[in-house]
């Protein structure tokens, strides 16, 4: 029941985490039958988080031992949180041993037809690539079939995270679902077979998940990336039409620049450096004027008229969520100030903290209300007026802050005329080389 209950509670705090949650490929989970779930972990305990209320089934996590700990954390954890600890020979050398409990698990809960979310990279970095896997999920995977005969029928589905920045609020988020893989065409019975099998199913499900994510090789081409992004890509969606909800374009449109970088880099090395250095240029030069990429290409942008009557009409609701959300967000903000948490953990215990908070301050206030009122109703009604109130909240700053940098856009659009005028220039010819480097790009695919 607890399970079922956070499931729930947090969806609603994704949903209010994150601007844009996209999910395709829900087709590719078996109807029926034992499932493996891989996924990449670019962000901690938010991952697991995401993958259990994207899918359907009621997963059993895979988790470090240190984290599931002993006593009735441990027996919470494991009994109400569906968590299955495994000991790392480099945190928990001496508890290795327990491991055997930890696989015997698995195949029990896979052989009652169940469904396991396993992270086989084996650790959670904040990169937009996928680390060599360990063998875990493919021990697990042809465990299970053999003590089954090999009918049990079970797949590994991977799943792809791609996160625009986890620890950001109002970022996006695009999970990408692959083809399921059948365990059972990897595996024999044969023992001798074991260890080119496991090699085997490790190589298929690590080629899936590269699939479903965005794999950047090295932190240079990472870099670029970002820039391009920063500079070029509105430019791009423009031109091939690709939507604000079409995520999975968006995805391909990225692995395709990808693909352009590292084509340009090999074989044409004059214009990939001239590309470059004329990127790093322009950057410089926003930079030190205070302004950004997207600034500069909606220079022109007037006031408008929707604009500011959904800013009068929308303020009742806003003043209403700010009130209503004002305890509980600013105590989130308190203690992320107060407790230091590793990078790579931020975007988790925002998630974290927001969901224990406002779920405790909504259910207060909902028991006080029925406490203490004649009209019950309202003890139910008040916290879905409070959670839509405050999302809505949250937009309607982003909204105000956006127009905020507009005043002061034009500001300094009237102050420094010269300036903004050669950004103008640098940009419209920089589009142009990026252009161009399409078009080569598009020629060389074709």
């Amino acid at each position: 029941m607890l399970y079922f209950i956070l499931k729930i509670l947090s969806k609603l705090t994704l949903k209010s985490y994150f601007r844009r949650i996209r999910i395709i490929g829900k087709e590719n989970i078996p109807a029926e039958g034992p499932v493996i779930f891989i996924a990449n972990h670019p962000s901690a305990f938010m991952d697991p988080i995401m993958v259990a209320t994207t899918v359907k089934q009621p997963v059993y996590f895979i988790a470090a031992g240190e984290y599931v700990g002993k006593g009735i954390k441990g027996y919470v954890f494991k009994k109400w949180l569906h968590m299955i600890p495994v000991f790392r020979p480099s945190t928990r050398p001496e508890d290795v041993h327990k491991n055997k409990d930890m696989f015997n698990h698995c195949f029990d809960h896979l052989t009652s037809g169940g469904a396991l979310l396993i992270f086989p990279e084996g650790v959670s970095i904040t990169e937009r690539k996928i680390k060599p896997f360990k063998t875990g999920v493919a021990r697990i995977a042809r465990g299970a079939e053999i003590r089954n005969d090999l009918k049990l029928n079970s797949h590994i589905v991977p799943v792809g995270l791609n996160y625009s920045n986890p620890h950001k609020f109002r970022s996006d988020v695009f999970i990408n679902i692959g083809r399921a893989i059948p365990v059972s065409s990897f595996i024999t019975a044969a023992e001798s077979s074991e260890f080119e099998e496991v090699e085997k199913l490790t190589e298929a499900a690590e080629k899936a998940l590269l699939e479903t994510t965005l794999h950047v090789e090295n932190n240079a081409d990472d870099s670029l990336l970002y820039k391009l992004n920063s500079i070029y890509s509105r430019d791009l969606k423009q031109e091939l039409g690709i939507e604000y909800n079409e995520q999975e374009r968006e995805f391909e449109m990225q692995k395709d620049m990808l693909e352009a970088i590292d084509y340009f880099r090999h074989s044409n090395t004059q214009k990939f450096d001239a590309t470059v250095n004329a990127i790093d240029a322009y950057l410089l030069k926003l930079q030190n004027s205070g302004l950004t990429d997207k600034d500069i290409k909606e220079l022109k942008f007037q006031k408008s008229f929707r604009r500011i009557t959904s800013y009068i009409l929308g303020l009742p609701f806003f003043l209403v969520g700010l009130l209503t959300n004002f305890i509980p967000y600013n105590l989130v903000q308190f203690i992320l100030k107060k407790v230091r948490f590793h990078d790579n953990f931020q975007g988790s215990m925002i998630v974290a903290a927001g969901l224990i908070i406002f779920a405790l301050f909504y259910a207060a206030t909902a028991l006080l209300l029925g406490i203490f009122t004649p009209v019950k109703w309202w003890a139910f009604a008040i916290p879905v007026v409070m959670y839509i109130t405050g999302v809505y909240a949250q937009m309607y700053l982003a909204a105000i802050r956006y127009s905020a940098q507009r005043r002061n856009l034009r500001t300094v659009s009237r102050n420094n005329k010269v300036l903004i005028e050669q950004l103008l220039v640098d940009r419209k010819n920089l589009v142009a080389l990026l252009e161009s480097c399409r078009v080569e790009f598009e020629k060389s695919k074709a």
